[in-house]
């Protein structure tokens, strides 16, 4: 999603958040298919400050569905304190490279 080289600067990171919006957007359209949405767990490999858990919690509370247990990695250090309250186990909240951490089982 970077803008490079097509008039605008590249953020640091390629930090570019997805809008909450758009992620409540995509679990209305997920949930019109009749897919089972309850009693999920969720890693979010590149979670930045948390805006697609929050958006996702969000919307699972407002349809009465059990609140997703989140796994979260990101690789920049300044973003585990905005993490920390979105994931109830912290041994499942990670710092570090996605790409570097063992493959799940």
């Amino acid at each position: 999603m970077s803008a490079t080289n097509r008039g605008s600067e590249r953020k640091v990171s390629d930090f570019y958040e997805t809008p909450k919006w758009i992620t409540g957007m995509f679990w209305k359209e997920f949930i019109n298919h009749d897919l089972l949405l309850d009693n999920f767990s969720f890693m979010e490999p590149a979670a930045g400050n948390g805006k697609i858990i929050e958006a996702t919690n969000k919307f699972f509370a407002a349809n009465n569905l059990n609140k997703p247990i989140w796994s979260a990695n990101e690789i920049l250090p300044g973003c585990g304190e905005a993490l920390a309250p979105l994931v109830e186990d912290k041994s499942k909240l990670t710092i570090q490279d996605y790409l570097t951490l063992p493959s799940p089982k």
